[in-house]
Parts: structure tokens; sequence; C-alpha cells
């Protein structure tokens, strides 16, 4: 029994050195903080007994995968190009790259493989932004800070998906407590079967629709819920000018977007071919602007319209016809729904900003809150 102990922890001493001579001739100016690494896995993995080994769990950051280290292989020569392009070298570039790998790894336990790989490209592109020649928006003004506030938003993930919470409320008071920003957790769980239902219908994650909803519905809470009453009493001055007039006319400009998700209602009455190619037909298609509006001022309607045009922009981001049908399951849905949504011309021109960046870590927490709670 020891002996065959031994040999399996021998094999991933051998395996991880292989791996990390690959990593190390991809990327030369990584060896210094790999080699250290490999020295330590080395130093355990001869010493540990058997015992040791089978009695307990491996360190949250230590002696990872063979595999896991293959698959961060890529992730690592992407985020150095961005910090070359940056003109980052020395102690800092090391540095930052032993901050990725451990953003990495606890990324890896928290939200899986494929949320992990759109985070990779998330914060990718937000670097890659950082750089001002590149001449587009970014969130934050260093790698350190973007990689900072990413971690943040995974230990804040990591502590919701293992704590135990016997009521809504205990869950919504921890939320309010301890997430990085406002969230509107408990009116999304309100309206989660619609959520749900209009992502189905236009088969895309649900989560992703929910992430920029909490965004829209958030916003609407800041200055004490006066954003939100503005916007109501905006929204219902300009329908009743379109019900009597025809036209919402100087009104309207004041609500341009309505309800729940902020859906446009001039891009409402563009959706209705898209309608057709996913069969959806739950109600009278509206043909004008009263129409579109008094639609739009019911939730389960809104999102309905809000889905279809941003299957649209998803369909456009992610290479596909416009009135593509195929199920969508990209886990980069949860970065590209907020922005499209947001700001089409902004995500046309791959901007990082911040509504779509909190819009990928809200997406992430309601595909977990979307299973457990009931």
């Amino acid at each position: 029994m020891s002996t065959s102990g031994t040999g399996k922890l021998r094999r991933r001493y051998y395996i991880t050195t292989l791996t990390l001579v690959v990593m190390l001739s991809f990327s030369p100016s990584v060896t210094w903080w790999v080699s250290r690494y490999f020295e330590n896995l080395k130093q355990e993995a001869l010493d540990q007994t058997p015992a040791r080994v089978s009695g307990l769990p491996e360190a949250p950051a230590g002696r990872p995968r063979p595999d896991v280290l293959q698959a961060h292989v890529v992730d690592l020569q992407l985020f150095e190009a961005n910090l070359n392009q940056l003109q980052i070298t020395g102690e800092r570039k090391i540095k930052l790259l032993e901050s990725h790998w451990q953003l990495f790894l606890v990324a890896r336990r928290t939200l899986g493989k494929a949320k992990t790989s759109a985070l990779v490209k998330l914060l990718s592109r937000e670097i890659g932004n950082q750089d001002v020649t590149a001449g587009r928006r970014s969130v934050f003004n260093s790698p350190e800070v973007a990689l900072e506030q990413a971690m943040n938003w995974l230990n804040f993930l990591h502590a919701v998906q293992n704590r135990g919470f016997h009521t809504h409320q205990d869950l919504y008071t921890f939320l309010e407590e301890q997430a990085p920003l406002r969230l509107a957790t408990e009116q999304i769980l309100r309206y989660r079967v619609s959520i749900v239902r209009a992502a189905r219908s236009f088969h895309f994650p649900p989560a992703a629709l929910a992430g920029l909803v909490d965004n829209e519905l958030s916003g609407t809470d800041s200055a004490y819920g006066l954003a939100g009453k503005l916007r109501d009493f905006t929204d219902v001055i300009a329908l009743r000018n379109a019900q009597l007039y025809g036209s919402s006319g100087v009104t309207g400009n004041l609500s341009k977007t309505v309800g729940i998700a902020q859906m446009s209602w001039e891009d409402s009455l563009l959706q209705e071919e898209r309608f057709r190619a996913f069969k959806v037909s739950r109600f009278r298609f509206p043909q004008n602007e009263a129409q579109a509006r008094t639609l739009l001022l019911k939730p389960d309607q809104n999102l309905l319209f809000t889905a279809s045009r941003l299957r649209g922009y998803l369909n456009a981001a992610l290479g596909f016809s416009s009135l593509d049908t195929q199920i969508v399951t990209n886990a980069e849905v949860y970065f590209l729904a907020g922005a499209w949504h947001n700001s089409p011309e902004k995500a046309q021109l791959g901007y990082t900003w911040g509504y779509a960046w909190n819009a990928f870590f809200k997406s992430c927490l309601y595909e977990f809150l979307f299973e457990r709670v009931s």
C-alpha cells in the first residue's frame, strides 16, 4: 500500500515536471516563479509520507493536478502578452504572473472550467484595454487592481457557495453586507421563473439575463430609490402621451427604455422576425409605440423582448447569423450579455467597463442561486 502511494506521487511529480518544461518553453520570463514553485513541489513530493498524503486534503493553492497546469499554459501566454503590451517587466511582472496563477486556481475551484476560461478572456480584454495607445476604454487603471477586484468577487462567490442559509432573509442579509457592490437579489429571485422562461425561449443561459437585470434593478435603488421613482414617472407620462397622441413626443426623450430590464420600445418593435424564428407567440405582437410601452411595463413581456434583442446581439458577437436559433452555452455570454445590452457600440469596439464587468460576476452568482435557492 505504501509503495503504491509513493508511486502515484512520483508519477505526478514527473508529469508535473514535464508540464512545467512545456510552460517554460512557451514563456522564458516565468522561469523564476515557476522554478521556485517546482522546487517546493519537489521537496514536498519526495518527503511526503504515504499516510500523510492519503490522510490530509490538498492545500487550496498547492499541488494542482497536471491537467490544471496544462490548462493554464495558454492562459499564461495570453496574460504575459498583455503585460508585454503594457511594457511591464522585472519583479512587477513576476508578481503579476504569480497573482494570475493564484486567481486561476481560485477561479477553477469556485467557477469551474468553462467560466474560468471566460473570466481569463475578460481579464485579458480588460488589461489589453489598459494600454492607452489602444484607444479603448477599460474598467481599471492597472493589472494589479483588475486582479484584486476579480479576486474580491471570487472570494465572495466562494463564501456564498459554502455558507448555509436557513432562510431567504439570512441570504439577503449576507449578500447586502458582503457583496462587492449593491445587488438586487430579492427582486431577481422573485422574477426567477420569468427570467428563466425568457432566456430559454431564446436558447441562452438564464443567468446571463439575470446578471444584466440585476444591474438595471440595483441602479434604480440608488439615491434611496429616487432614480427608480423618476424612471417610473417618466415611463407613465410617455405611455399616456403615446396613447393619446400616437407618439410620446418630447416626454419620450426621457423614457427611451422601459421596465424591469430597461428595454427600448423602439427595439421591441424590431423583434417580430426573431420571435417567429424561435416560435415565441404568447401575445399579440405590438404594432406601435403605445402598444410596445404597455407590454414593456409588464415584467414577463419585458424580459421576453429583452431576451430576443440580446439573442440578436449574441449572434453577432459569436459570429452566428442574425436569426440563428442554436442553443448557446458558451460562458463568455456572461460578460457579452451585459456589454451588448448596455452599449452595443462599446461592445463592438471591444471596450470593457463596469456594467459588463459586474454583470459577469453577477451572472455567476445567479447561476448558483437559481439552482440552490427554492
